[in-house]
């Protein structure tokens, strides 16, 4: 990284090269690398008359059951968590 001056005259840092943004770029473009696997795979299923079932939606799917499944549980503890709580047992 190239060493500048900045606005209120202080030295700072700077990005100067491709090499520096490189894991920002990364981080911006690992989505949308999925996505374009993911339409890939889509069209590769239509093209031999097969239907694709979406990887991400599936996950995202079976994630949205286990955090219902999980807030259950915290609901059924939490009278027992602040009862505890506030007889000073924790």
């Amino acid at each position: 990284m190239a060493i500048t001056r900045t606005s209120n005259g202080t030295r700072g840092e700077s990005l100067s090269t491709n090499l520096d943004r490189r894991p920002i770029i990364a981080w911006v473009m690992f989505p949308k690398f999925l996505d374009d696997i993911e339409r890939i795979r889509d069209s590769r299923a239509n093209l031999a008359g097969k239907r694709y079932r979406n990887g991400f939606l599936a996950e995202a799917n079976r994630l949205r059951a286990l955090q219902e499944k999980t807030a259950a549980e915290l609901d059924a503890l939490l009278p027992s968590i602040l009862d505890r709580a506030f007889k000073g047992e924790l």
